[in-house]
């Protein structure tokens, strides 16, 4: 659909003619691109069958259709995360691991790089807060300031990983306490 009215931002409406395509099961699908930085991503809903359609299909999309079975639509395409990812990884990796060390404040250019943030304990030991990094300069402005020197900031890549497993003790229900069942 390349045109409709998209007023509520959440829906489209459009007017779909008999003559469009053929009365197959399963047939038709929406196909959602969304426009991001550096790309699009482009999603695609669940199949759904149309009625009383009256036109046929080009010969490769009856083809195609003869191998479809359930209701899924097409798998996304152009996950611009994972290409963020991707080139942010490719990035972090030519650049010179000794500028993280750099205090921020120190730093000149329009990239500036920050360690990776400490990750939080298992428990909480100490008994007074206090800061981890010496507290940054700041000017107070009274009028517009102008562009600033530092575009973005580059963080180290994580050095650490996580690991989980499912739950499988079972949640009380209300029948267990009916019959005096209590899990332990």
């Amino acid at each position: 659909m390349s045109s409709g009215n998209y007023a509520n931002g959440n829906t489209a409406t459009a007017t779909l003619t008999a003559g469009l395509g053929g009365n197959v099961k399963n047939a038709y699908f929406l196909k959602i691109v969304s426009a991001a930085t550096g790309g699009t991503i482009i999603n695609y809903s669940d199949r759904f069958t149309l009625s009383s359609m009256t036109g046929t299909f080009p010969a490769a999309v009856t083809a195609g259709l003869q191998t479809v079975s359930g209701t899924a639509g097409p798998a996304m395409q152009n996950d611009i995360n994972a290409a963020q990812a991707g080139n942010a990884a490719a990035a972090a990796s030519s650049v010179d691991p000794s500028v993280y060390n750099v205090p921020y404040t120190l730093q000149t250019g329009t990239i500036r790089y920050a360690p990776m943030p400490p990750m939080p304990q298992t428990s909480i030991t100490a008994k007074n807060a206090s800061p981890q990094f010496p507290t940054s300069a700041y000017t107070i402005y009274h009028t517009i300031a102008g562009t600033p020197n530092a575009v973005t900031t580059q963080t180290a890549v994580q050095t650490f990983s996580t690991s989980s497993r499912e739950n499988t003790v079972r949640p009380p229900r209300s029948a267990d306490k009916d019959i005096g069942l209590i899990p332990l």
